[in-house]
């Protein structure tokens, strides 16, 4: 059979706490569980995260934070509301461009997060896990990403709205359909929606 995806189910604890498994991609597991935790409203930065050790078969994560992930009832609530930002145009009009070549074919779901001059991506089998690999790499770089731009070339459904505005991402580039309540909750996020047709270039 052709086009068979690597994959892999990830056990992990939070605080000792036994977590559900995550069905993804393998590699780079410790950038995948800090932008869990983080896009997961866990804890409400990378400082919070003392600690993401292997050992044998399971991670185990420590924090300063929670012992499990707020489920997406509980995080709608804890989004702070604020203006939309205005379009970072350049920025996006980069993206837009890179989100079109990636991964054609291939299966995977990508994710490019461009915050403090540098895209970081994250390429997953699972869409929500290609954006916490994204996030996850930045903040493990130092970069915050407040503003930032982040495209994905999978659909744009509530939930993944979500994860983004938990870190404050000001503008979201799709490729793909948007779910209507994603469109209702990046009105009163401050969240500005976009194809990225809107800004590529010909």
């Amino acid at each position: 059979m052709k086009g068979i995806m690597d994959e892999q189910l990830l056990f992990w604890q939070l605080n000792g706490r036994r977590q559900a498994p995550l069905d993804c991609s393998p590699g780079e597991d410790e950038n995948l569980l800090t932008g869990l935790l983080l896009t997961g409203m866990a804890v409400p930065d990378p400082g919070k995260i003392r600690s993401i050790v292997r050992n044998g078969d399971t991670w185990e994560v420590r924090t300063d934070g929670r012992d499990e992930l707020p489920d997406l009832a509980r995080r709608l609530g804890m989004i702070p509301s604020r203006a939309v930002c205005s379009p970072a145009t350049e920025e996006a009009a980069y993206l837009a461009g890179l989100i079109r070549e990636c991964g054609k074919g291939d299966g995977l779901h990508t994710a490019l997060l461009l915050c403090g001059g540098t895209v970081f991506r994250g390429r997953d089998i699972a869409r929500h896990s290609a954006l916490d690999r994204a996030v996850g790499k930045a903040a493990r770089a130092g970069a915050r990403p407040e503003g930032a731009v982040l495209a994905i070339s999978g659909r744009l459904s509530l939930e993944m709205l979500a994860k983004a505005a938990a870190v404050g991402v000001g503008t979201v580039l799709t490729g793909k359909q948007a779910g209507r309540m994603a469109m209702e909750y990046a009105d009163k996020w401050g969240v500005l929606l976009a194809d990225p047709c809107t800004w590529i270039k010909e």
